[in-house]
């Protein structure tokens, strides 16, 4: 496994000294600078938003208020390209390469698991990095190394009927903080803020049994993932959560013959987790 790092903080520091407002003009110069590709998908990710009133304040406060933050994101970023793709090579020895893409977005998302001129790229959105306060050592090995399982995995699947859609996200995100644990550091979770871990720790049978209720009863549990929801008082308890059924996987199985379940060995697995007796 191979990770090339794209740096355009040059760039972004460039645009940041001459481009007071920032126009969508002046982005676009810049994107289509490092990508025609990029551009294109940023402006059609971010198609729903309008760039004055929501994408513009975002794009000004990580340049000329808070570009500190994106100065540190890089520099944490150049510590992170040094080890962890020899890391990752260890742990999957597969020809597998990647890009790992530090740009500045509209507002796209901090880390993005997609393609650029058709091969997997980690996108660093340097902008959702510096107002989220992702910028430490910390958070940004865990977004390359998080999104970049995310890529693995759709690689090593590719072809595979998808996973039931009410167990998908509990499979995919629980196989990501894994090996995002095992690349970086052994029990780390970015989410833990807050005295989330502790909570999550504390409560780690309570959270089996929620998710479980709610899936017997056909209600959804989107709502264990993303920051904008919240079961029992906290945000993204699926991540603690498939990660545990990970953590069990293990002593059973590697790490790749769990990225290739089928759908009916995820939903006998997930199902044999989320009821089993304590």
């Amino acid at each position: 496994m191979r990770i090339r790092l794209i740096d355009t903080y040059e760039q972004i520091r460039r645009l940041r000294e001459r481009s007071q407002p920032l126009s969508p003009e002046t982005y676009r110069s810049y994107a289509e600078g490092v990508s025609p590709a990029l551009y294109e998908k940023c402006l059609r990710d971010s198609a729903s938003y309008d760039f004055t009133s929501q994408i513009l304040p975002v794009l000004e406060d990580a340049l000329f208020r808070r570009f500190d933050r994106v100065a540190a994101a890089h520099q944490a970023l150049e510590e992170i390209a040094a080890f962890v793709p020899a890391r990752a090579g260890e742990l999957f020895a597969d020809d597998f390469e990647a890009s790992a893409v530090f740009y500045l977005g509209l507002c796209n998302g901090a880390g993005w698991a997609t393609e650029l001129e058709g091969k997997p790229a980690v996108l660093l959105g340097a902008e959702k990095i510096a107002e989220l306060g992702w910028h430490d050592r910390d958070s940004m090995a865990d977004l390359v190394c998080h999104e970049t399982a995310h890529l693995f995995h759709s690689s090593l699947r590719k072809g595979m009927p998808p996973p039931p859609d009410s167990l998908r996200a509990l499979y995919e995100e629980g196989f990501a903080v894994r090996v995002s644990q095992r690349l970086y550091r052994e029990g780390f979770y970015a989410q833990n803020r807050g005295g989330w871990l502790s909570f999550c720790t504390e409560n780690r049978e309570a959270i089996r049994r929620e998710f479980r209720d709610r899936l017997r009863s056909g209600n959804d549990t989107a709502c264990f993932f993303g920051d904008w929801n919240t079961v029992m008082g906290f945000s993204d308890l699926g991540y603690f959560l498939g990660c545990e059924w990970m953590r069990q996987l293990e002593k059973r199985y590697s790490l790749r013959e769990i990225a290739l379940f089928d759908a009916e060995t995820i939903e006998r697995e997930a199902l044999g987790f989320l009821y089993q007796e304590k």
